[in-house]
């Protein structure tokens, strides 16, 4: 069974410097552009599966940016996934992946996360998870925080990067995800090894 986290790209990861921990993940995997971005420390150097939306695995300017990172290099797998404001992912989105294993999120998991949640349109990152709980019976997510709404690469953003809509979309998604025997939060673990409330 693999073992995997995904992290996400939201301020709360830089709370803890979980780097170590999170590299020693069997499949370190990350959203879309979110690669360490000189945080190592807490967010760890490893990446094996990159989550992309349809934006970015199609618009030439953002996949650019990402096909000449460095850490690209390293990358194993890509999974693309709905997002929000793209519901399905276009044909043709994985011709630009050619050197690595891609995988797109089925309808049956986003049929899934839209009977969990009530929601139709999800963020990536929650179908990814959904995706790796039912095919290998567990997942670990770091990050998730729908009122941190910047890149943790980046200065506090406002008008925040997503709406209030989104914040609900997000608590919606956490609060099922908190349901799913095999999900497991990495913040829940460190919140007890600093003994913290």
């Amino acid at each position: 069974m693999t073992n995997t986290i995904i992290v996400l790209e939201t301020a709360g990861v830089l709370k803890y410097n979980a780097g170590t921990a999170i590299d020693t993940f069997e499949n370190v995997s990350r959203i879309n552009s979110g690669f360490g971005n000189g945080f190592e420390a807490q967010v760890g150097t490893k990446t094996d599966t990159l989550i992309l939306n349809p934006w970015f695995a199609n618009c030439p300017e953002k996949r650019d940016t990402i096909l000449s990172k460095p850490d690209y290099q390293h990358v194993k797998n890509i999974l693309l996934a709905p997002t929000s404001g793209i519901p399905e992912v276009p044909a043709g989105s994985d011709e630009h992946f050619h050197d690595k294993q891609v995988s797109i999120i089925p309808k049956e998991i986003v049929d899934l996360a839209r009977q969990g949640t009530g929601v139709v349109a999800h963020y990536g990152f929650y179908l990814a998870a959904l995706y790796f709980w039912q095919t290998q019976k567990q997942v670990t997510i770091y990050g998730i925080d729908p009122t941190l709404t910047c890149h943790y690469w980046e200065d506090y953003a406002y008008p925040p990067l997503h709406g209030l809509d989104a914040e609900k979309t997000i608590a919606l998604e956490w609060a099922h995800l908190k349901t799913l025997p095999g999900v497991e939060f990495l913040e829940d673990t460190l919140r007890t090894e600093n003994n913290e409330q």
